[in-house]
């Protein structure tokens, strides 16, 4: 969502690789110069890094190394994080930039799509760009943090695995949202 620090020891050999974008420019011809660990939506560059913690984090869940004595483990232990950044610095996201998020990693293999950002909107946009990635991938979604039942996009669509939160006593916490 807002990127990662690529230099961050928990994803030293984790991120995936476009070996077609070696070598600088539009190599494989995908429209997205130099896309070697994914692409950002917002800048329209191949630069990934974090424009502020929450994809680290959010990629740290996912896949942080494992067994390696520092930090967390992430809960995929063998697989590659493909970082798709279409969260602006600010926080805020275009239902546009994320739908290309999810269609280029869809169209670059990913078979899980993890999506930590949404709004209170619906989206024609975004629900072709989920519909046409669910055919292929698991598309996960946060359900949202503002203690809500109403529908979160895209965690309210069909087609998505949506993620509340809980406690340690398996509550629902104040902020999280909640609903079908």
């Amino acid at each position: 969502d807002s990127g990662i620090d690529t230099a961050h020891e928990e994803f030293a050999g984790r991120l995936w690789v476009n070996d077609d974008a070696a070598g600088g420019g539009d190599n494989d011809s995908n429209g997205f110069v130099d896309d070697m660990n994914g692409w950002n939506f917002v800048t329209k560059s191949a630069n990934i890094a974090d424009s502020s913690g929450h994809g680290t984090q959010v990629a740290g869940v996912a896949g942080a190394a494992s067994n390696n004595a520092k930090g967390i483990a992430g809960i995929c232990w063998q697989c590659r994080l493909m970082i798709v950044t279409a969260m602006q610095p600010s926080g805020a996201a275009n239902y546009s930039d994320i739908a290309e998020a999810v269609k280029y990693a869809s169209s670059n293999g990913a078979q899980v799509i993890n999506i930590s950002l949404g709004g209170y909107a619906d989206s024609q946009v975004l629900r072709d760009a989920i519909a046409e990635a669910s055919v292929t991938a698991l598309v996960v979604a946060g359900a949202g943090n503002d203690d809500s039942a109403s529908p979160f996009y895209p965690a309210a669509y069909a087609q998505v695995l949506a993620v509340a939160a809980t406690d340690a006593d398996d509550k629902k916490p104040v902020f999280s949202n909640y609903g079908q």
